[in-house]
């Protein structure tokens, strides 16, 4: 017989014989085997809550980074805007932010970092000094900790903008001082951090009191209606005041209307032979990332200059990007 199933039958035979006295025995020896129950419990209780601390501890701490701003214009066009990044190393370690996406794959490498707080400034340029085009990025920071683990990768989404290039229509239909006293010798789209700019310049002769009136027609949809962005007087008279006004319209069609829009920031500069007209970004709130222009002038005696061209078809302006969309 087993040696347990003995004792069994030992302790059984013993509460047979001796009554009271070896039932006692009997209860002492459950209670002994219950005592070393509970100890076992309680060290494996205590093992797993030390091994549970231990994985906690091995776990790496989080990095907290915050970027500004996450859209940024760094071309010296635009300002020349850079992006900070400042995160909190929480744990002795080696750090290192990269930017995903370019070419060269630009970082920074800070090395090996006590905990404390730590920050880095980007122009926009890759590793050779070349500033890059209008492209989206993701930002990462990479560590590896003292307890040698590698942390989390963290991961912000920024955007690099730049200003679209300048593109222009010259007035070359050869019938120059037909309008009178207002000759447009070329139309210029430029887009930029501040909105569009649609540019007049004129050929000699010009005044700014013969100005009765300027469009520049902003199509950004062939399909949609688009934006004629207006200066005109109050009346005809030379000294009236000019007034700039943004509608939205099926351009070169009656379909549909006219809808005035509020705009603010609209403006308008003079020089001495040139007139350039700013419509926010913001104020153009349908249609897509490009526009393309067309212009139109009068003046008080109400010569009219400018394109179409008639007799060949209207005359845009190429596409460009106007960004940040709203």
């Amino acid at each position: 017989m087993p040696r347990r199933l003995h004792l069994a039958a030992t302790a059984h035979s013993f509460t047979d014989r001796a009554g009271d006295c070896n039932g006692a025995a009997s209860v002492t020896y459950v209670r002994l085997i219950a005592r070393a129950v509970a100890s076992l419990l309680a060290v494996a209780i205590v093992v797993g809550l030390s091994q549970q601390a231990g994985a906690e501890l091995d776990e790496p701490a989080a990095v907290d980074v915050s970027v500004a701003p996450t859209e940024f214009w760094p071309a010296p066009e635009d300002g020349g805007e850079q992006l900070t990044v400042t995160f909190t190393a929480p744990v002795a370690g080696t750090y290192e932010i990269r930017v995903e996406g370019t070419i060269d794959g630009t970082y920074h490498d800070f090395g090996t970092l006590q905990p404390g707080t730590y920050s880095w400034t980007w122009d926009g340029r890759d590793r050779r000094g070349n500033l890059l085009e209008e492209q989206s990025f993701n930002l990462k920071i990479y560590s590896w900790r003292d307890n040698n683990h590698w942390a989390d990768d963290v991961v912000v989404p920024i955007k690099l903008s730049r200003s679209g290039d300048s593109t222009y229509i010259t007035d070359n239909n050869g019938d120059e001082g037909s309008a009178g006293h207002l000759d447009l010798d070329r139309f210029t789209l430029t887009t930029d951090r501040a909105g569009v700019h649609a540019r007049y310049d004129f050929l000699p002769g010009y005044r700014k009191s013969n100005l009765f009136a300027a469009q520049a027609y902003l199509d950004v949809d062939q399909l949609k209606p688009g934006y004629i962005a207006s200066i005109r007087r109050k009346t005809q008279s030379p000294k009236s005041k000019l007034v700039l006004t943004l509608t939205m319209a099926q351009l070169y069609s009656d379909a549909g209307g006219v809808k005035t829009i509020r705009c603010r920031g609209m403006k308008a500069e003079h020089e001495k032979r040139a007139l350039a007209v700013t419509v926010p970004r913001r104020c153009m709130r349908l249609g897509g990332d490009k526009v393309r222009a067309g212009a139109f002038i009068s003046d008080i005696h109400n010569h009219f200059d400018g394109f179409p061209d008639y007799g060949d078809g209207y005359r845009w302006t190429d596409w460009v990007r106007y960004e940040p969309r709203p």
